[in-house]
C-alpha cells in the first residue's frame, strides 16, 4: 500500500495513520485476523484523538474497509487485512511501474550475487516474493514491496568469542544480505520478512527461489 506525503486521508496526515496501525498491532502481538478487536478508545489513543473525532476517522475507515464490525465483536471493531497492509504502507511520491520493473531485476541480481558468495554473505536468499502495488495494473507505484526469506548457510564457529558476540557477528552477516538487496535504495525498495506479509495475508508472486511449506496467497 502507498500513501501520498501530502495528502490526508479522512483528514488525518499519512504518518498518523501508519502509526496507528502500528500502535494497534502491538496491542495484540500476533498475526492479523478478525479475532483482533479494538475499541474506539483504543483507537483513539493510537490516533492521538479524541473520541468524537476517532468516531469520524473509524467510520470513515470502515467504509475503506480497514476495520469492520460484526457480531460477536464485543469492543466493536475487528481488524482486516487492509489493516495489516496500512501498518506496511509507504509513504513516498511513489515511482514509474518501468522503474519498478527495473529495480526487482536488479534485487534478483543482487539475490544471485549472494547465492553465489556464501563465505561472504553466509546468509543465503531462500526466495523473494513481490506484492503490493506492483501487482496491480497502476502506472505509479509507491515503491517495490519485496517478502524475502534468508537462511544461515555458513556458521561462524570462533571459540575466543562468547555466545553474545557470534549473536551480533550472525546478525551482521544477516544485515549484510538485507542490504545487498536493498541496492542502497531504502526510499525504493521496501524489504519485509516472508512470515510478515504471509501473516497479513496479502497477495504475493514469487519472483526467485523456492517457498517454504506456506500458503501461497491468491
Amino acid at each position: 500500500m502507498h500513501l501520498e506525503p501530502d495528502v490526508l486521508i479522512h483528514g488525518v496526515s499519512p504518518p498518523i495513520l501508519l502509526d496507528m496501525a502500528l500502535q494497534l498491532h502491538d496491542i495484540n502481538q500476533s498475526s492479523w485476523s478478525e479475532s483482533h478487536e479494538f475499541s474506539l478508545e483504543d483507537i483513539a489513543i493510537a490516533l492521538g484523538a479524541t473520541l468524537a473525532e476517532a468516531r469520524s476517522v473509524t467510520e470513515a475507515l470502515v467504509a475503506d474497509g480497514v476495520f469492520a464490525r460484526g457480531e460477536g465483536h464485543e469492543r466493536g471493531y475487528f481488524a482486516t487485512q487492509k489493516l495489516g497492509q496500512l501498518a506496511n504502507a509507504s509513504i513516498s511520491k511513489g515511482i514509474t511501474r518501468q522503474r519498478a520493473e527495473v529495480l526487482l531485476q536488479d534485487v534478483i541480481r543482487a539475490a544471485e550475487m549472494i547465492n553465489a558468495d556464501p563465505e561472504k554473505y553466509p546468509y543465503q536468499v531462500t526466495c523473494l516474493v513481490v506484492f503490493g502495488s506492483f501487482l496491480t495494473d497502476k502506472a505509479t507505484l509507491g515503491d517495490l514491496d519485496i517478502g524475502l526469506l534468508l537462511r544461515q548457510t555458513v556458521f561462524f564457529t570462533g571459540s575466543e568469542f562468547g555466545i553474545e558476540q557470534r549473536m551480533k557477528i550472525d546478525r551482521s552477516h544477516y544485515n549484510r544480505s538485507r542490504a545487498a538487496l536493498r541496492l542502497k535504495k531504502p526510499k525504493l525498495v521496501s524489504l519485509h520478512e516472508l512470515d510478515e506479509v504471509v501473516r497479513i495475508g496479502t497477495p504475493y508472486r514469487l519472483v526467485f527461489g523456492e517457498l517454504p511449506n506456506v500458503p501461497a496467497a491468491e
